[in-house]
């Protein structure tokens, strides 16, 4: 076993990690085209037909008209009604339409991987790299939105840009990086309603960065404490003053959390609350049922498990997210002490996304709306997984990792 790991380690080694993205990025093209391709075809969401076709095409009419005034460039799909329609408008039929558009999330998923991975200043970036493609690709839940028609990867790649960017600003204190970072930044805003995370996200990282330096965890602490205390309030206020029906991206968010939606299916009513804590319907209770929802919110996200899913697909994320978790917090003093920038942009971004789906709604799948800040996650899990195996296997010393 040794001697394998071993001498597959110097095998990888000699393969440069941009080869390794290329050949997966190919060799799971080939699986779309040979295994299931029909399937896989066939993947539309109800996002694509009540929003990414019809206002896709009329972005690209508007353009071909010129009509650009009509254009609503202020909306948080923007982009990716804009890609959709030109992709609409470029294929003679929905099949050429669904296969164009599975390439290109397939192509941009990996460009992802790219400029997360580009950041790292590793010996071992090539074993990384392998460790996370396979790491990432055993839970089909990852990457089988790619097939779906939606968003999601577009904003995954923008988010890419704005960690590259973030982290060369931040690491070199290039003011350039972080302009380029800003504009990516802005950009995020009108592709997804995760956008709203970004900004924080940005303006947090700079702060704590660069400008404060110190006491990090305990200011993600003190804010995470303040959103706990103030954001149940505000979130009551809103309600009792019918402000629940405001929109944001054509989802009235707020809406969903006052009616006790853990998810958009999963709920957890004021009245059964109530049931559970033997209290009586008042304003007071009334409170500690939205505080105890944003926490119930926030713990629903940590976990990976989902009570809508299958005992099967229960049991196999229980090894693979205790995986994830106890190789971050066995390694956690060693990635902040050799992967500075990086533990910490993924820390404040993980942060921030507990704290928006903590108010808002919360995702059905752990990893469709959360994919964008889980890929750094996976890149420090991979980080840690090697290190376990040079020094379980290899015998390394843990200077030499």
């Amino acid at each position: 076993m040794k001697l394998f790991i071993s001498i597959f380690s110097n095998k990888i080694k000699s393969i440069d990690y941009k080869s390794i993205l290329i050949f997966n990025f190919l060799f799971c093209s080939l699986l779309y085209i040979f295994f299931k391709f029909d399937f896989y075809n066939n993947l539309f969401a109800n996002d694509f037909y009540n929003r990414y076709q019809p206002n896709g095409l009329d972005i690209v009419n508007h353009l071909w008209n010129f009509e650009i005034s009509k254009i609503k460039y202020f909306d948080y799909f923007f982009v990716t009604n804009l890609l959709t329609g030109l992709f609409l408008k470029l294929s003679p039929n929905i099949l050429i339409f669904s296969i164009i558009s599975n390439f290109f999330n397939l192509f941009v998923l990996f460009l992802s991987f790219y400029f997360f991975l580009k950041n790292l200043s590793i010996v071992d970036k090539n074993l990384v790299t392998f460790v996370f493609i396979c790491f990432f690709a055993i839970y089909i839940g990852n990457w089988v939105w790619c097939f779906w028609k939606l968003g999601d990867i577009y904003f995954v790649f923008i988010f890419s840009l704005v960690f590259y960017f973030l982290f060369k600003g931040v690491n070199h204190c290039d003011y350039k990086y972080l302009l380029y970072a800003f504009i990516c930044t802005l950009i995020s805003l009108i592709v997804k309603p995760q956008g709203i995370i970004v900004l924080p996200f940005f303006v947090t990282s700079i702060f704590l960065l660069i400008f404060y330096k110190k006491n990090f965890f305990k200011i993600l602490l003190i804010l995470f404490l303040i959103y706990i205390i103030i954001m149940p309030l505000i979130l009551f206020f809103l309600i009792k003053t019918n402000f629940v029906k405001f929109d944001f991206g054509g989802t009235p968010l707020i809406a969903y959390t006052a009616r006790g939606n853990i998810s958009s299916i999963l709920f957890y009513k004021y009245q059964t609350f109530l049931d559970d804590f033997n209290l009586s319907k008042n304003n007071m209770s009334e409170l500690f049922y939205y505080y105890f929802l944003i926490i119930k919110k926030i713990i629903y996200q940590i976990t990976f498990l989902r009570e809508t899913y299958s005992l099967k697909h229960n049991i196999f994320l229980i090894p693979y997210s205790l995986v994830i978790y106890l190789s971050l917090s066995i390694n956690f003093d060693y990635l902040i002490k050799k992967y500075n920038i990086f533990t910490k942009l993924t820390i404040i971004v993980n942060f921030f996304s507990l704290l928006f789906f903590g108010l808002f709604i919360d995702a059905d799948e752990p990893n469709r709306y959360q994919l964008f800040h889980l890929i750094p996650l996976y890149i420090l899990v991979s980080i840690s997984l090697v290190r376990f195996i040079k020094i379980i296997f290899l015998k390394k010393s843990n200077k030499t990792i």
